[in-house]
C-alpha cells in the first residue's frame, strides 16, 4: 500500500481540512467577513464585561453610602425617641393631645396681664414705625402729588421758583464725559438724559429746603441751645434724604453706561469720584494709563 494502514490524527486532520480561500474570490470575502464580526464580537463583550466590573464597583460605593445613610437616621431616631423618653416619663405624657386641658388666663391674672403688655409693645413698635399725623387735607394733597405728579405747567413755574443755588455747583446733574458719549448707544443716552431732568428737580427741591434750613443755621449759630440744635437737625434731615437719592441716580447712570465701555474701565470706575463729570475729571488720564498698562501685559 502506498499509504500506511493507520494514519495519525495530525495528518488526518490535515488531510480533512479545507483549502484555504484564495484571496479574490467569494470565498475569501465571505471567510474574511466573518473573521472581522467575530473580533467585533469578542471586543464587545470584553467591554461589556469591563462595564460589568466597573457597575458593579459603583453598585458597591453607593451601597456603602446609602448604609452610611442608614445609620445616621437609626441614630438621630433612637436619640428622638430617648429625648421624649426622658422629657414625658408620666403617665399622663403617653396621652393624646387633644385630651389635655387648654389653660386659658383668667382675666386679671398675672398671666392675662403679662399677655397685655406684650400686646400692648407690640402695638406701640407697630405705631413708631409711623410717623405723626398731618392735616387730612393735608395727606390727600401729597397723596395727590405722589399718585399723580404734577401737570407740566406748574412744573415749570417750581422749578423756575427755585432755582439751584448759586454757589452749590453740585447740585447741577453731572455730565457724561465726552469721550464716554461716543460710545454708547442712542437709547442709552436718552435714558440718561431723562435721569438727569429728574435730578434737576430734586435740585430744585434741595435749593428751596436749604433756604430754611440757612435760616435755621444762622439762628444756632447765634443762640446754641438744645432747642435750636433739634430744630437744625430736623431741618437738616430732609436734605440729607433727598441729596442721597440725587447721588443714587448718580451711580445709576453711571452703572449703566459701563455695559458699554472697556473692561479696564469697570476696574477703576469705581475709584473715580464724581464731580461735574459722571466719571469724574481725571477720567481719560486714568483710562489711557489702564490701556498703555493692558498694551504693556500688566
Amino acid at each position: 500500500a502506498i499509504f500506511p494502514a493507520r494514519t495519525s490524527t495530525k495528518f488526518k486532520a490535515k488531510i480533512c481540512s479545507p483549502p484555504l480561500p484564495i484571496p479574490g474570490t467569494d470565498r475569501y470575502l465571505i471567510s474574511s467577513t466573518k473573521t472581522r464580526h467575530c473580533n467585533f464580537s469578542c471586543a464587545r463583550s470584553r467591554t461589556e464585561r469591563k462595564m460589568g466590573r466597573v457597575t458593579k464597583k459603583v453598585t458597591r460605593k453607593h451601597r456603602k453610602k446609602l448604609q452610611k445613610l442608614l445609620q445616621l437616621l437609626d441614630s438621630s431616631n433612637e436619640s428622638d425617641v430617648s429625648s421624649l423618653e426622658s422629657t414625658g416619663t408620666d403617665s399622663d405624657s403617653d396621652a393624646p393631645l387633644s385630651k389635655h386641658p387648654t389653660q386659658v388666663p383668667e382675666p386679671g391674672s398675672s398671666q392675662d396681664q403679662g399677655v397685655q403688655n406684650i400686646l400692648q409693645f407690640l402695638g406701640n413698635q407697630a405705631s413708631a414705625i409711623k410717623g405723626p399725623e398731618v392735616s387730612t387735607d393735608v395727606a390727600a394733597l401729597i397723596s395727590e402729588f405722589l399718585l399723580k405728579g404734577i401737570d407740566k405747567e406748574s412744573r415749570k413755574t417750581t422749578l423756575e421758583s427755585y432755582s439751584c443755588l448759586a454757589n452749590c455747583p453740585a447740585l447741577q446733574p453731572p455730565v457724561i464725559n465726552p469721550g464716554v458719549r461716543s460710545c454708547i448707544s442712542t437709547n442709552a443716552v436718552k435714558e440718561d438724559t431723562f435721569l438727569s431732568k429728574l435730578q434737576l428737580q430734586l435740585a430744585s427741591g434741595i435749593s428751596a429746603l436749604a433756604v430754611g434750613f440757612d435760616k435755621q443755621y444762622e439762628i444756632t449759630k447765634s443762640n446754641s441751645t438744645d432747642e435750636t440744635r433739634a430744630d437744625l437737625e430736623r431741618c437738616c434731615a430732609p436734605l440729607k434724604i433727598i441729596a442721597d437719592v440725587f447721588h443714587a441716580i448718580s451711580l445709576h447712570r453711571r452703572y449703566s453706561i459701563l455695559p458699554f465701555l472697556d473692561g479696564n474701565v469697570r476696574k477703576f470706575s469705581d475709584t473715580c469720584p464724581i464731580d461735574e463729570f459722571l466719571f469724574g475729571k481725571a477720567f481719560p488720564d486714568q483710562w489711557k494709563s489702564a490701556s498703555e498698562a493692558q498694551r504693556l501685559g500688566f
